[in-house]
C-alpha cells in the first residue's frame, strides 16, 4: 500500500514539473515584486497577466524534435566606444479609441518607454483634435474617442513622457493640421517632440476628401509624388504657427520592393531638407499559412519582412535620394504581424520571442525610434486587452528594464536563429540573447565578450511554458548555454569586466532644440538594481535603467 502511495506521489510531482503545469494556461495577478525578483508594473485593479505555454510540434523545425546544442561565439567591442541610446528609442502607440488614464500611463512608465505615439495607427487619419470625433476609414461612420487630446496630455505629463502626435493627412487639409498644431501648442500648452504626417499612405481610400464625404466607394488617388508634395504643404502650414516644430512623415510598411522605395525616395527628395525623419512600420505582411506555426512566424526575423532588412533597405533609399539631409529613420509601428494569419501566433510565446528578437535587432541597428503597437487595443499584439496584460508587456516591464543606456557593437558568430544586443551603463554590461530556434539550444562562447573569467553573472531568463521571467546567477567559465525558444539577459558589474571596459563615456547634454515635449526626460519607472552584476566584495552599482538620452 505504501509503495503505491509513493508511486502515485511521484507521478503527481512529475506532472507539476511539466512547463506550464498539467492544467494548461497559467494566469496570475500581478503583484509588487512579481514573484520573480524583478520589478512589476503598477496594477490596474484586477488586471491579469496571461501566459500560454506553447507546444512544439514535429513540423516546427527541420531538425530532430529532441533538443541538440549548436555552437556560437560573441565578440563585444571596447565598452569605452559605447554610444548612447536616443531618448526617443523606446516608444509605444496609444490609441484614442481606448481609455488612457494616469494609471495606464503608470504602467507604461514601468517599461523603458519614454515616447508615446498618439492617436495611434490609422486613428491618426481619423482623429479630430478639437472635437474628439473619430471618422471611420471604412464607411465614414463617426464615434467619440475614449481618450481626447486633453486626456492624453494629462496622462503623458503624469509620467513626463514625450509625444509623437499624428496629424490627419488623408483629408489633405494643411490648414486643418495647422489649426490642430496651434490648438495643442498655444491653447493646451503642450509641445510634442515630433509631429507625424501620414499613416499607411498607400492604403488610403479617401485622399483629398473631407471626412464628411468619406464612404466605402471613395476613389484612391494618392501616389508617392502627390504625397511628397502634400507633405511640403503641411510643413509650410505647420511652421507658420509653430516655427520650431519638428516633423516626420510617411508611416508606411517596409518589405514591399518598389512601393516603399518610391515613397521614401520622393519624400526624401522633395522634403528631406525640411523634416527630421521618415517614418516606417515593421510587420510581417503578405501571404501567411492558413494555420501558421511558431517556427513559421519566427522564420520572418530574417528575410524580406525582417526589421534588419527593411531598415537597411530604407536607409539606402534615403541616402541615395538625399545624402546630405541627415534624415533619421523612425519606426513608428512595430510588432510581429498586423492583419494576416500570423496574428494568431502573437499571443503565444513565439510571438513574444519575435518581439524580443526585434528589439535586439533594433538596438544593433541603433534606430532613432521604435514604437511598439500598441499599448491597448483589440489587436493581438497589444500590451493590454480588456483587463489582461499580455506577455509582450511582461517582456517590456520585467526584462527590457535591465538593459543599459548605451549600445555596444558586437560580432555574433552563430546560427541565424540566435539574436544578440549588448548594452552598457554605470552598472556594467547587459547582454540580450534571444534563441528563436524551437528545439535547439546554443552554447555561447564568451571568451571575447569582455567578461572576466570567474565573474559573477546575473541571469534574467524566460523559457517557454514558464509563468514569466526568473532570475539566477553563475560564475562565468568560458561559455553559457542558451535554451531553445528562450529570452535571456546576462548582467555583469563593472569589476566583472576587462580593464578596457572600465571607462564609461560622459553623459550627453540634455536634449534640446525645437519640438521637445514639456517635461524632463523620463528616467523613473521601474529601476533595476543588479543583485548579481558585481563581484561579491563590491558595493552595488548604480541601477541600470533602460532609459535613453540623445
Amino acid at each position: 500500500m505504501w509503495k503505491k502511495l509513493i508511486l502515485a506521489s511521484i507521478g503527481v510531482a512529475v506532472l507539476l514539473l511539466i512547463p506550464g503545469g498539467p492544467f494548461g494556461t497559467v494566469q496570475f495577478v500581478t503583484s509588487p515584486g512579481g514573484g520573480t525578483g524583478a520589478p512589476s508594473a503598477p496594477s490596474l485593479g484586477s488586471v491579469m497577466t496571461s501566459f500560454v505555454p506553447y507546444s512544439v510540434g514535429s513540423n516546427e523545425s527541420s531538425g530532430p524534435i529532441l533538443p541538440t546544442t549548436a555552437s556560437a561565439s560573441i565578440n563585444i567591442a571596447n565598452f569605452s566606444t559605447a554610444r548612447h541610446l536616443p531618448s526617443s528609442f523606446w516608444g509605444v502607440n496609444v490609441a484614442a479609441a481606448q481609455s488612457f488614464t494616469t494609471k495606464n500611463a503608470a504602467q507604461v512608465a514601468a517599461t523603458p518607454v519614454t515616447y508615446i505615439r498618439f492617436p495611434g495607427g490609422v486613428l491618426g487619419e481619423e482623429f479630430n483634435y478639437t472635437s474628439g470625433v473619430l471618422t471611420s476609414n471604412s464607411v465614414g461612420k463617426t464615434s467619440t474617442a475614449s481618450t481626447t487630446i486633453q486626456d492624453f496630455i494629462t496622462s503623458c505629463r503624469s509620467i513626463h513622457c514625450k509625444a509623437i502626435l499624428q496629424l490627419p493627412a488623408e483629408i489633405d487639409q494643411p490648414q486643418t493640421a495647422a489649426y490642430y498644431v496651434q490648438y495643442v501648442v498655444n491653447t493646451l500648452h503642450f509641445r510634442p517632440a515630433f509631429w507625424e504626417v501620414g499613416n499607411a499612405v498607400p492604403s488610403w481610400s479617401h485622399f483629398d476628401t473631407p471626412w464628411s464625404a468619406w464612404t466605402r466607394n471613395s476613389p484612391t488617388q494618392v501616389t508617392a509624388l502627390s504625397f511628397a508634395q502634400e507633405v511640403e504643404h503641411y510643413v509650410i502650414a505647420i511652421r507658420a504657427v509653430d516655427p520650431g516644430a519638428r516633423i516626420v512623415a510617411l508611416g508606411m510598411g517596409l518589405g514591399h520592393p518598389n512601393n516603399d522605395r518610391d515613397y521614401i525616395t520622393d519624400v526624401a527628395t522633395y522634403d528631406g531638407k525640411n523634416i527630421s525623419g521618415i517614418s516606417v512600420h515593421s510587420y510581417v505582411t503578405g501571404s501567411a499559412p492558413a494555420h501558421p506555426t511558431g517556427a513559421e512566424l519566427l522564420a520572418n526575423l530574417n528575410g524580406q519582412f525582417s526589421l534588419t532588412t527593411g531598415v537597411e533597405t530604407a536607409r539606402g533609399y534615403i541616402s541615395a535620394a538625399c545624402p546630405k539631409c541627415g534624415l533619421q529613420l523612425f519606426v513608428t509601428e512595430a510588432n510581429a504581424a498586423e492583419v494576416d494569419n500570423y496574428t494568431r501566433v502573437i499571443t503565444t510565446f513565439p510571438g513574444t520571442v519575435f518581439v524580443a528578437a526585434d528589439a535586439a535587432q533594433a538596438l544593433d541597428l541603433r534606430l532613432k525610434n521604435l514604437d511598439w503597437f500598441a499599448y491597448s487595443s483589440n489587436y493581438e499584439g497589444a500590451w493590454l486587452q480588456g483587463k489582461t496584460l499580455n506577455p509582450q508587456y511582461t517582456l517590456m516591464s520585467q526584462m527590457m528594464t535591465h538593459l543599459g543606456l548605451e549600445t555596444v557593437t558586437n560580432t555574433l558568430t552563430a546560427p541565424s536563429t540566435l539574436y544578440a544586443a549588448a548594452t552598457y551603463g554605470p552598472s556594467g554590461l547587459a547582454l540580450l540573447l534571444v534563441n528563436a530556434n524551437m528545439t535547439r539550444a546554443v552554447s555561447l562562447n564568451l571568451l571575447h565578450s569582455g567578461i572576466l573569467s570567474g565573474a559573477l553573472v546575473g541571469v534574467e531568463q524566460w523559457l517557454n511554458g514558464s509563468s514569466g521571467p526568473t532570475n539566477s546567477s553563475f560564475a562565468l567559465s568560458t561559455s553559457y548555454r542558451i535554451p531553445a525558444l528562450s529570452i535571456t539577459i546576462l548582467t555583469v558589474g563593472p569589476l566583472g569586466l576587462g580593464p578596457a571596459s572600465q571607462t564609461v563615456s560622459a553623459p550627453p547634454a540634455q536634449e534640446s532644440g525645437p519640438g521637445v515635449a514639456s517635461g524632463a526626460d523620463c528616467t523613473g519607472g521601474a529601476p533595476f538594481q543588479s543583485l548579481l552584476g558585481v563581484l561579491p566584495t563590491v558595493p552595488p552599482a548604480t541601477p541600470l535603467l533602460a532609459r535613453g538620452r540623445d
